[in-house]
């Protein structure tokens, strides 16, 4: 049993990253340098688990989130 996104979350999820993408090669091309852009992503998720789940619940929610993006990446998957 899989604890990662159904079909459609997967879908949806997509679109957020597309999103993401957009927004962070814009910033590039602005002069904004990869440290600075994924600090800046990496403290606003932490924000909004804060705001969703408390602070307590921001380092195992990166744990998860790793070893999802993880078993996603894998080839042939």
């Amino acid at each position: 049993m899989s604890n990662g996104p159904n079909p459609a979350e997967e879908h949806q999820a997509h679109l957020v990253q597309n999103e993401l993408i957009e927004m962070v090669n814009r910033l590039r091309a602005e002069g904004m340098s990869r440290q600075v852009i994924s600090t800046g992503l990496a403290m606003g998720i932490a924000d909004t688990v804060t705001s969703w789940s408390g602070a307590q619940s921001v380092a195992p929610w990166f744990a998860r989130h790793a070893c999802l993006v993880r078993d996603l990446q894998k080839p042939g998957d």
